[in-house]
C-alpha cells in the first residue's frame, strides 16, 4: 500500500493508509516512545534472538502501554529472550508458559498464546510464519483479527472495554463540591477538544460582554457629537474640537484596552489534566498530560519535556462532536500556528519553544511511557464498575471512603 492516496474527487483531500516496514535489530529503539509510530510489531524468530535485554523492556514498556505485539519461536532461545516472552505471557517462576529443553529449544504451552498485556496485545505463535499452510490456518486468522482489535460482533452504540486496563486523572481544577450520588461526581465527561478547552480554560478569563462594549461605544459618540457641539460651543472654543477629538479618541481607545483586559487578563498560569493508565500488577505504563495555555499578551512559551512527545494541538480543528466528514474537512481553510522549535534531544530531554499570541488558547500533549512517578496504594483488581452501578448506597459510600483516602478530596 502507498503512504498516502488521493480520494475521488478531493484533489486536497488525503487519506493516511497503513504501509509495511522492515526493521533490522540493531534499529530497534531502547526508548519505548519511539515505537509509537507503528500499530503492530511483529518479531520473527532471527529478529528475537538478536535483540539486546533493554530493547527488549523497551518493547514490553510498549505492549504495556497500548501497543499489539505478534512473536514467533522458532529455534534455540538464550533464557534472556524466555525470560522475555514468560514476563509477556504472564507467567510466574513456579509454572513458566515457555520452557527450553536441553537444547534451548522453545516449548509453549497453550500454542498460540492470545492475551491482552496492560493495555495492549500480545499473540505469540510457535510456528514457522512464511509457510503457506501457516498463512491460511484459522489460528493465523484469529490472531490477525485480535492484533487488529476487530470486534465484528459488538454494535456501533456497545461500549468496547479494555481489558486490564485502569485508569485515572488528576487535574489542576480547584476541589469539586461534595455530593451524594456517584453518577453525579463525574463530572469530567470530555468527549470532543472543545469541552478540554472549556474545562481548562482559567476562571479569571472571561470575554467582554456584548452590553459593556455598546455602552462604551454610545458614550464615544455621545463625547465626540453632543458633548464635543455643546460645551466647546458654550466656550466658545469651537475651533479646538481638532484637538479635543483625537483626545477622546485616544482616551476611549485606553479605556476600552484597559476593560479588555481586565476581564480577558490571566495569571498566565497553565492549567491542565493528565490522565494515567494503571496496567499490570497496579503499574503505571503510560501518561498523557494536557496543557491549556492562555496569556493576556503575546509571549514566547517554553516547555520543558523529560522523557516524552510534544504535541501541540490546533483544537479548532476538533471543535465538533460530529464525526469526521472528508468533504467538510477538506473545505476548512483554518489558520496553522507558527512551527514550534525544539531544543534538546528528544525525547529524553528537550524544550519546545512557541510563539502563543495574544488571548489564543493553546493545547500541548505531553505522552510518557512507564514514567517513574510513584502511584498512589489502591487496589485496582478489587474495582467492580458494573457492580458498583447497582450496589447499595453504603457500598458507594465505602468505595467514595476508599478513593478519597487513597487520592485526595480532588
Amino acid at each position: 500500500q502507498l503512504p498516502f492516496k488521493q480520494s475521488l474527487g478531493l484533489p486536497r483531500q488525503r487519506l493516511v493508509a497503513t504501509y509495511p516496514a522492515r526493521i533490522y535489530p540493531s534499529d530497534v529503539p531502547n526508548d519505548p516512545l519511539w515505537l509509537c509510530e507503528y500499530n503492530i510489531l511483529v518479531l520473527l524468530p532471527d529478529g528475537l534472538r538478536a535483540l539486546r535485554r533493554n530493547q527488549l523492556i523497551a518493547i514490553s514498556q510498549w505492549v504495556d502501554a497500548g501497543g499489539s505485539l505478534c512473536l514467533f519461536l522458532d529455534g534455540p532461545l538464550s533464557g534472556l529472550q524466555a525470560e522475555f516472552v514468560n514476563r509477556l505471557v504472564r507467567s510466574t517462576r513456579q509454572s513458566p508458559r515457555l520452557r527450553l529443553d536441553a537444547n534451548s529449544m522453545p516449548q509453549l504451552t497453550g500454542n498460540p498464546a492470545r492475551l491482552h498485556k496492560g493495555l495492549g496485545r500480545l499473540v505469540v505463535h510457535q510456528d514457522r510464519p512464511f509457510t503457506s499452510e501457516f498463512q491460511v490456518s484459522p489460528d493465523w486468522q484469529a490472531s490477525v483479527s485480535f492484533l487488529w482489535n476487530q470486534l465484528h460482533e459488538l454494535k456501533p452504540s456497545t461500549p468496547r472495554p479494555i481489558a486490564g486496563s485502569r485508569a485515572m486523572a488528576i487535574s489542576s481544577q480547584q476541589p469539586m463540591s461534595q455530593v451524594t450520588g456517584l453518577n453525579n461526581e463525574i463530572k469530567w465527561q470530555l468527549n470532543s477538544v472543545g469541552k478540554l478547552v472549556t474545562r481548562l480554560t482559567p476562571d479569571d478569563f472571561e470575554v467582554v460582554p456584548m452590553w459593556l462594549l455598546g455602552l462604551l461605544l454610545l458614550g464615544y459618540v455621545i463625547v465626540i457629537g453632543p458633548v464635543d457641539y455643546v460645551v466647546l460651543g458654550w466656550l466658545k472654543l469651537r475651533k479646538w474640537t481638532w484637538i479635543v477629538f483625537p483626545l477622546m479618541t485616544v482616551a476611549f481607545t485606553v479605556l476600552i484596552i484597559g476593560v479588555s483586559h481586565e476581564y480577558m487578563g490571566t495569571t498566565g498560569n497553565a492549567r491542565s489534566v493528565v490522565f494515567r493508565d494503571i496496567g499490570d500488577s497496579s503499574t503505571l505504563v503510560r501518561e498523557n498530560r494536557f496543557e491549556l495555555h492562555l496569556a493576556g499578551s503575546h509571549t514566547a512559551l517554553t516547555t520543558s519535556v523529560q522523557h516524552g512527545l510534544f504535541t501541540p494541538i490546533d483544537h479548532r480543528r476538533f471543535l465538533s462532536n460530529t464525526e469526521f466528514d472528508p468533504t467538510i474537512q477538506s473545505h476548512l481553510d483554518l489558520g496553522i500556528a507558527e512551527p514550534t522549535e525544539y531544543i534538546g534531544s528528544i525525547p529524553t530531554g528537550f524544550t519546545a519553544v512557541q510563539d502563543l499570541p495574544q488571548w489564543s488558547p493553546q493545547v500541548n500533549r505531553i505522552f510518557r511511557i512507564a514514567p517513574a512517578d510513584p502511584v498512589p496504594q489502591f487496589d485496582w483488581e478489587a474495582i467492580e464498575p458494573e457492580g458498583l452501578s447497582t450496589a447499595p448506597e453504603n457500598v458507594r459510600k465505602e468505595f467514595r471512603d476508599t478513593v478519597q483516602q487513597a487520592f485526595g478530596s480532588r
